[in-house]
């Protein structure tokens, strides 16, 4: 016997209500309070994606699993049948992805953001021929927030540590699925809703999640560069931990102390902590050099209770050693000396070259390692390069005595946005690199137009120059020209020049993962 589209919501109410109070009262203690350990380890996240699957078809690597990674991030139903032997894990699930080929897509179309002419709207990802794999779900709607806590309590009682939530996204995201940003309406006003009305909504969902949810861990996938405020600090309240995806290895951060600087990510970092909550820097990068240099932002930050990931040097068959690093307790926080950032520990030190700075070299003296066991007595650093040093316990630190450290300065306050600008396609995590291109080729056409006011071969050839040097300079693909239209001469003429933006990257989707909120989008390794 079937039942109908009521029957089915009844039963799935009740589960769902049974599920919540199994949480409740199978929980012996709030979250995170097994989570804190010692700064100077590492507390490694693996996320066990679809390119994973060859290590969790059984439970041959499960000790290799429990033995090195702190947490794992997976997806439901695969993972569900293989909680009992792997490491503490987190279950995926997308603040607001609606998936197109959903029952609930079919069932609840008043759960779907739509613009003033009653388009349905999409999360900006993946998008192709004006429509994208995820709709935009009304992160205002009680029920919505009802339907989606429901799933996290049911899959919580399999025995999930916790629920790591993606795009939890502090900024308005939302698109057309033609590569364009649009203020959706807002279904209780009927006018177009404003990015302070989204914060507002998507801190009280966040807040409701963990109301509900009390005694379970839970992660919040969101980005660093949100505008500050009452908000934004309630959204990191309703988190035990908030992800930094791409963490310090973002090719957008810069050196110095502006917005997009290294600098303000770590002041960042420590108010999180300062509200609470602790961080996962979770990278792609390939080399060692990449790794060593994420592996010391790591330590420059940690708390015992923050992790870091990585795809490369992480699986079963090629963990890197760097990895299994113990720095004992720190001896203070991170301070500047000698133009690096600098954290010492009982037996090592982190040094830290941020990015755009000059290569520095240092003599450690005699007595120190690197993470792999090399001894060494000068390190050479280049921009945006790090080492991890370990020496004998008990012995002092031999490289220059330690300066005071610097009182951290408030986050710096985000820049306003060229009014003719438009928001970067995709805000789930990571510094905004699409935005730093878009600004790059918006330079371009900007000397084109200057180009065309002068006549004659050389100004042919400095015009197909500049539009070479732009295709070498642009961190995306493009698809397709764009014409020097009226609008844009005037743009050029009116701004005089374009303003330097942050750069972002683009992310891959885990397609496949099983039904409900189970695909994972993720930044290319």
């Amino acid at each position: 016997m079937s039942l109908s589209t009521p029957g089915r919501a009844l039963c799935r109410a009740v589960v769902a209500t049974l599920a919540l109070v199994f949480v409740l009262v199978a929980a012996p203690a709030p979250a995170g309070a097994d989570s804190a350990g010692s700064p100077g380890s590492v507390n490694f996240v693996r996320p066990a994606e679809s390119s994973f699957d060859k290590y969790t078809k059984d439970d041959r690597h499960a000790a290799f699993m429990n033995q090195k990674y702190w947490r794992m991030r997976a997806y439901g139903p695969y993972f569900d049948s293989r909680l009992s032997w792997a490491p503490a894990t987190w279950m995926y699930m997308n603040a607001y992805a609606i998936y197109r080929d959903q029952e609930v897509a079919r069932d609840h179309p008043e759960w779907i953001l739509r613009d003033k002419n009653g388009n349905r709207l999409y999360i900006p990802f993946g998008c192709e021929n004006g429509t994208c794999p995820q709709y935009a779900a009304d992160i205002g709607n009680p029920e919505w927030r009802e339907h989606f806590i429901s799933i996290a309590a049911e899959k919580m009682q399999l025995g999930y540590k916790g629920l790591f939530i993606d795009d939890v996204n502090m900024r308005l995201t939302v698109g057309n699925g033609n590569g364009d940003d649009v203020a959706p309406v807002d279904p209780r006003t009927g006018r177009e809703m404003t990015e302070a009305t989204w914060r507002r909504y998507m801190a009280d969902f966040m807040e409701q999640v963990r109301k509900r949810l009390p005694h379970i861990e839970i992660v919040h996938n969101s980005v660093w560069f949100a505008p500050a405020g009452p908000d934004v600090d309630r959204q990191i309240r309703a988190a035990d931990v908030i992800e930094v995806e791409r963490g310090i290895n973002d090719g957008g951060l810069t050196g110095g102390n502006g917005f997009w600087s290294l600098r303000n990510l770590l002041r960042y970092i420590d108010r999180v902590h300062q509200l609470g909550a602790n961080v996962v820097l979770d990278s792609y990068v390939d080399s060692v050099a990449e790794r060593e240099y994420g592996l010391a932002g790591y330590f420059l930050i940690s708390n015992g209770g923050d992790g870091i990931g990585n795809d490369r040097g992480s699986r079963p068959d090629d963990w890197w050693v760097g990895y299994d690093t113990e720095l004992g307790a720190p001896l203070g926080s991170r301070y500047e000396w000698a133009g690096l950032i600098r954290r010492d520990f009982e037996r090592g030190t982190v040094l830290l070259n941020p990015p755009d700075s000059p290569t520095r070299t240092v003599d450690v003296g005699s007595g120190h390692r690197r993470v792999d066991g090399t001894p060494v007595t000068e390190v050479r650093l280049g921009a945006a390069r790090g080492v991890v040093l370990t020496r004998p316990t008990g012995a002092a630190p031999v490289l220059q005595a330690p300066q005071p450290p610097v009182a951290s300065a408030p986050v710096a306050a985000a820049p306003a946005a060229p009014a003719s600008s438009a928001r970067p396609a995709r805000r789930s995590a990571g510094t905004p690199r699409a935005l730093r291109a878009r600004t790059v080729r918006r330079a371009a056409a900007c000397k084109r137009v200057e180009l065309k006011k002068t006549s004659g071969r050389k100004s042919k050839k400095r015009a197909r120059a500049a539009s070479r040097s732009r295709k070498s300079r642009t961190a995306t693909k493009r698809t397709g020209s764009r014409r020097v239209s009226e609008r844009t001469s005037r743009r050029c003429m009116l701004r005089g020049s374009v303003k330097k933006s942050s750069r972002r990257s683009s992310k891959k989707s885990n397609a496949g993962r099983g039904a409900r909120t189970t695909s994972r989008t993720r930044s290319k390794a």
